[in-house]
């Protein structure tokens, strides 16, 4: 694998800025400058972990490593997806502590001067919240702030953090760029993301707080957000695998809670939250021929007493009145609706 060579890796950082990066020479530049010129001052270091571009973002990578080879280090790596790209950034870290920022977003300035004035009270995780924008409109919008349970959650185990987050956000999104993270406390616990998963933060973000003894709330937002990037994974359609990937990361979730001691309160925040991802699994099995995951998608059922859809149709009411069945049949409807259109749209353009 290559590296930059020049940077001296035995240097330790207070944080490692995690970016993993895959054909994004368009967005790379605006990303990397929202942090490189204020790292140094902050003692954070750049990891660029290029996972097997074809484009020229390896090359800009390389330029930035050469320009700031103290602490910017560049890998080059046979492409392995998002998650495999994010553990080796962890694995290749010298911070104290990490956090990921995508390729296609970027931070709010000021941000690493915040963040490593929060890290020194040594909470293993700490959890922000930022802003969203497009790629027709820059203009930035709050996303979910959660600033407001600073003074509230400043020190408690992971499972208080998370029930007082749910409690105010029940659709909390599970994202990776929203946490600062000690890195001994990932590599201790294993919290590393799945590999050839879709939605991997899904997966991941859970267990990170089930693990956490320490958790406090970032007072100030800091991440930019792009929303629905041609070509990324976000903006992809339902697939198979998202459903297939989706359904064993909600089994294991499931099973954990099962058997874990939480408070009937605390499920409840989780079960709703999970209820979101529910229905889009409800809605993605319709893409897979495996009945084994239609008969896993059924065992999870309960989950829909817990759905509630303020913008359309409440299937929590469509399963407490008619059943699964019924909801499975509206999504087979659904669905099948969706695949009329594509074909009538695909007439017209003839």
């Amino acid at each position: 694998m290559k590296k930059n060579e020049a940077s001296n890796r035995s240097t330790v950082f207070d944080l490692s800025v995690i970016i993993p990066v895959y054909n994004v020479e368009k967005y790379l530049r605006e990303c990397v400058d929202s942090v490189v010129f204020d790292a140094p001052k902050y003692n954070v270091e750049i990891v660029l972990v290029d996972d097997g571009s074809t484009d020229d973002s390896g090359a800009i990578c390389d330029g930035y490593a050469e320009k700031f080879s103290e602490y910017v280090a560049v890998f080059h790596k046979p492409n392995g997806g998002l998650s495999d790209a994010r553990n080796w950034g962890i694995s290749h870290a010298r911070g104290k502590y990490v956090c990921f920022l995508d390729s296609d977003d970027y931070y709010a300035p000021d941000t690493l001067k915040s963040l490593c004035e929060e890290i020194e009270s040594g909470c293993e995780v700490y959890a922000g919240c930022g802003y969203t924008f497009s790629d027709e409109s820059k203009e930035l919008s709050a996303h979910e702030h959660i600033v407001t349970l600073a003074e509230d959650v400043k020190n408690c185990d992971g499972r208080e953090a998370l029930e007082k987050i749910l409690s105010l956000h029940p659709t909390f999104g599970w994202y990776a760029w929203r946490y600062v993270i000690k890195r001994e406390f990932l590599i201790r616990n294993e919290l590393f993301f799945k590999k050839g998963i879709l939605f991997e933060d899904f997966e991941w973000t859970p267990r990170v707080y089930f693990a956490a003894e320490r958790v406090a709330v970032l007072n100030k937002p800091f991440y930019c957000y792009r929303l629905l990037r041609k070509g990324s994974i976000m903006a992809q359609k339902n697939t198979a695998k998202k459903c297939v990937d989706r359904v064993e990361a909600m089994k294991s979730h499931l099973e954990y809670i099962e058997k874990s001691d939480f408070s009937d309160k605390f499920k409840e925040c989780l079960f709703r939250n999970f209820a979101g991802t529910y229905t889009s699994i409800m809605d993605g099995q319709m893409y897979v021929k495996d009945k084994s995951v239609h008969n896993d998608v059924k065992s999870m059922q309960m989950l829909l007493k817990y759905a509630f859809h303020p913008a359309g149709i409440n299937v929590r009411d469509i399963y407490l009145k008619r059943g699964y069945a019924s909801v499975f049949r509206y999504y087979r409807r659904k669905v099948r609706w969706q695949r009329f259109k594509e074909t009538i749209k695909k007439l017209i353009r003839k």
